[in-house]
């Protein structure tokens, strides 16, 4: 699906899918959420007087995270250095400099030419779970980067069509 795009559009899709996120997260994602020791992307709560989900909140932002209030994503070297080049503030801002509460509409203009059909943001968050499980990240670790209360909601990327790799029997050799 990126392949067929270019810019911001590509640095979105990229991001979704290699930390999981749910679109709101993303949308409120800033410059001071980049850890520049650890290169990881921190989704904690915040200040915001821009949403009016976020205003009826007394001005915070609240992601779903662990009990610890916080939770932090790795990502590439090569994401992590485009996301740093960006202009300070929000990362993804709308044309109002407010969070971008239309990231699905977005990326599916982005995606239109390119064939990609039914473009779903919750399956870049599967794709993301599937390639940290693949890696051989522990599940409780995945639970946590995925902002997941339990281990069962993570048990369902198994019924998404992962399946672990399994040894090729022997030539016989």
């Amino acid at each position: 699906m990126e392949s067929g795009t270019s810019g911001d559009d590509k640095l979105l899709i990229q991001l979704f899918r290699q930390t999981g996120c749910r679109d709101q997260e993303i949308a409120h994602l800033t410059d001071a959420d980049l850890n520049l020791a650890t290169k990881e992307v921190i989704i904690r709560d915040k200040f915001c007087d821009r949403c009016r989900d976020c205003r009826t909140r007394n001005n915070r932002w609240k992601p779903k995270t662990d009990p610890a209030g916080y939770r932090s994503i790795p990502i590439s070297d090569r994401l992590f250095a485009a996301l740093v080049a960006r202009p300070k503030g929000l990362l993804f801002p709308n044309t109002k400099n407010g969070p971008d509460q239309h990231l699905l509409r977005r990326i599916k203009i982005a995606v239109e030419h390119t064939g990609v059909e039914r473009v779903k943001l919750h399956r870049l968050r599967d794709t993301a779970i599937t390639n940290w499980i693949r890696d051989g990240i522990d599940i409780r670790t995945v639970q946590k980067r995925a902002g997941h209360s339990n281990i069962p909601a993570d048990g369902g990327i198994l019924r998404l069509g992962f399946r672990p790799r399994r040894s090729r029997p022997c030539s016989g050799q």
